[in-house]
């Protein structure tokens, strides 16, 4: 990546029932691919078992974007994606 690119990089990261982290993929740009893993892991037979019990997206700078808890979207809530559309964002 260049000093000149802006492309916003973000990590996917699964837990399972134990507590333990797994990166699925990291520093990567939000694209198909990303976006399939993420509804794989949040949407998937893994997390219907179980398997999978938290997804977590993270920025460049280590800022959770994106929190999955048991089938629950936590973090952005409603009102933050509401709000967010109302300024434009």
């Amino acid at each position: 990546m260049s000093v000149n690119d802006k492309t916003e990089l973000f990590s996917l990261y699964w837990y399972d029932p134990d507590g333990r982290q797994y990166a699925e993929i990291k520093h990567v740009p939000c694209d198909e691919k990303f976006v399939s893993a993420l509804k794989r892991l949040t949407q998937g037979p893994a997390a219907q078992i179980g398997a999978v019990t938290k997804v977590v997206v993270t920025d460049q700078m280590d800022f959770t974007n994106f929190l999955w808890e048991k089938g629950v979207v936590i973090f952005p809530t409603k009102e933050d994606v509401a709000d967010a559309e109302g300024q434009g964002v």
